[in-house]
């Protein structure tokens, strides 16, 4: 099955043209996992990534009881299979039922290796994404300090 159609509500997916959203589409199955599952540990090897339909996702750190980021429709889960050395900077657990589109990122990057201009749009939009996990983990970091300043 084709899931290009699926794609084109995607934000992240806004200015791909019909060809390259063929291309992403051909890695792309629909999947649903329910409530508390986890879609990977901090650690992990890096492989795949979602995009959320419905549903929630927090995004973790081990050891830290407060998730660093919570994610929603729309947005996109697991970017750590584009950068060396491949394993996932983050953990990432469902906190209600979520279905998405999934990618076959091994068989996206040879597209992209193949494909010049798909893979330089791809990894634009996906540094957008690690700004924006970047830029949630400083004020994570900061309401931490916060509150162990505060003593709680």
């Amino acid at each position: 099955m084709r899931y290009s159609g699926v794609l084109t509500d995607v934000t992240f997916f806004n200015g791909f043209d019909d060809e390259e959203l063929a291309m992403v589409g051909a890695t792309a199955r629909c999947v649903t996992h329910p409530a508390g599952s986890r879609l990977f540990q901090q650690g992990d090897p890096a492989s795949g990534c979602w995009f959320i339909e419905r549903g929630h996702v927090e995004i973790d750190e081990i050891g830290d009881p407060h998730p660093v980021e919570t994610l929603g429709p729309g947005d996109m889960v697991g970017w750590s299979w584009l950068f060396p050395p491949y394993r996932r900077h983050f953990g990432a657990v469902t906190i209600t039922a979520v279905s998405a589109v999934w990618l076959d990122t091994d068989r996206l990057l040879r597209f992209m290796d193949n494909e010049p201009q798909l893979g330089y749009r791809f990894t634009w939009r996906m540094c957008e994404v690690v700004l924006h996990r970047w830029k949630a983990e400083r004020q994570h970091l900061i309401g931490w300090r916060v509150s162990s300043a505060m003593g709680r």
